[in-house]
């Protein structure tokens, strides 16, 4: 069983705070650029809460609501068809009451349904319904035992019809460790990082419980994980980092674009969980990568240390970053470009294949550097600025932009590859 609950929306903790900065960012440019597609777009929130907090902060409902009334305000596609659904079981009554009030004190109000389910057993008919519609899920559960990768997975199924499809999870890395070690009879309390938490829960050692942490993760790809762990091989953080990459790796059998952010309160701390999130498409891919690079007063991966400008020198996980070692990245993902690739694709798989390492801009920079170079050819439409001078922007906004390797460096790769299997 999980930690009683009944004090979590007593105040808002900072870290509820970045994770919901971090949704509040990327809907407001998720709304504007789905708007401009003139589908629907509908945004479901899986675990809604209360919508507020006893000190009177907003929960995600809120946050919800005001990001998809201010899209609508600026916009300029002139579709306004934008319709949230809150799904809680608990607190729902309290959340029709929150939402109702916050938007008869707005305008223009925001269409929304409370639907007073859970996300295991309520959300896939929910999105069932939504065919040809833009669907943003955010999946913010109070532990794991929910979170059936199944489920997760199972929104992309191309029966539903839907026009896009993204995720953002938020996964509680070490508490699944911490099951993991209970399910097995593994000791954890002398690791710091292992320790309990708000969202804890308490698992048996038993084959059910191995059984239900598989149907979490979508496999027992993570046992091994634990093994390490055990024989001191890893220590608790080592091993949240590892998992993590296996739980993203699996996720990116489905979706191809997955990203990971921890979410941590000061530098150098552990996260307390880590934000993961799963798209079909480039551009969300790219949006959610550089929301998850920036740091602002509202939105800090360190909360404590957001202040000190540190933006280019570390990523997602507080590593240094090398600059050279992203050319080198985005030099050997554009060698495998055989035919003119789209390049929000190009960068889109830079993130996929690396994790979020710099901002998107790092990337055009990289690939400017290799049409410098000679290394890839470029087409641009239009091909020149508005003062009629050739464009060497790599950006898409107002015009496509194409990539391919040149021929001498495709011809190249093959040579290594060729290299490579003679001495497998």
């Amino acid at each position: 069983m999980a930690k009683d609950q009944n004090a979590f929306f007593t105040e808002k903790k900072p870290w509820s705070e970045v994770k919901d900065d971090l949704l509040a960012c990327y809907l407001r440019p998720y709304f504007q650029k789905l708007l401009a597609t003139n589908k629907p777009v509908r945004y479901i929130d899986c675990f809604a809460g209360r919508g507020e907090f006893d000190d009177g902060k907003p929960g995600s409902p809120l946050i919800a609501l005001d990001a998809a009334r201010r899209c609508i305000v600026d916009g300029k596609s002139g579709n306004t068809d934008i319709s949230l659904h809150f799904i809680e079981s608990r607190w729902s009554d309290d959340l029709q009451r929150v939402a109702t009030g916050h938007e008869r004190a707005c305008f223009p109000s925001i269409t929304f349904t409370v639907i007073n389910g859970r996300f295991e057993r309520d959300a896939y008919a929910v999105v069932r319904g939504m065919a040809g519609k833009n669907v943003f899920l955010y999946i913010d559960p109070y532990g794991i035992r929910d979170l059936g990768c199944d489920l997760i997975t199972g929104f992309s199924d191309p029966s539903l019809r839907l026009n896009s499809i993204e995720l953002l999870i938020n996964l509680n890395s070490f508490g699944f460790l911490r099951a993991g070690c209970q399910a097995f009879k593994v000791r954890y309390d002398n690791d710091e990082d292992l320790r309990d938490d708000e969202f804890d829960e308490e698992w048996d050692a038993t084959s059910r419980s191995v059984d239900s942490l598989n149907a979490v993760a979508g496999g027992d790809y993570w046992q091994p994980v634990i093994d390490d762990f055990k024989r001191g091989q890893l220590d608790g953080r080592q091993a949240e980092i590892r998992f993590s990459a296996l739980y993203r790796e699996h996720l990116s059998q489905t979706y191809r674009y997955v990203l990971s952010m921890p979410i941590r309160r000061q530098e150098r701390q552990r996260p307390k969980y880590r934000m993961v999130f799963a798209s079909q498409h480039p551009a969300g891919c790219i949006l959610m990568a550089d929301n998850m690079m920036t740091r602002t007063d509202n939105l800090a991966i360190h909360i404590d240390s957001y202040k000190q400008a540190m933006l280019f020198d570390q990523d997602v996980e507080g590593e240094i970053t090398d600059p050279g070692t992203v050319q080198d990245q985005v030099e050997a993902i554009t060698r495998e470009l055989m035919r003119f690739t789209d390049v929000d694709e190009v960068i889109a798989d830079f993130y996929a294949r690396e994790g979020v390492v710099c901002k998107a801009s790092v990337v055009r920079q990289a690939l400017a550097q290799l049409e410098l170079h000679n290394m890839i050819e470029v087409r641009r439409d239009p091909p020149n600025t508005d003062s009629g001078k050739p464009s060497l922007s790599f950006s898409s906004k107002g015009r496509k932009v194409e990539i391919r390797a040149k021929p001498w460096s495709t011809d190249r790769l093959r040579r290594e590859r060729n290299r490579d299997e003679r001495h497998l």
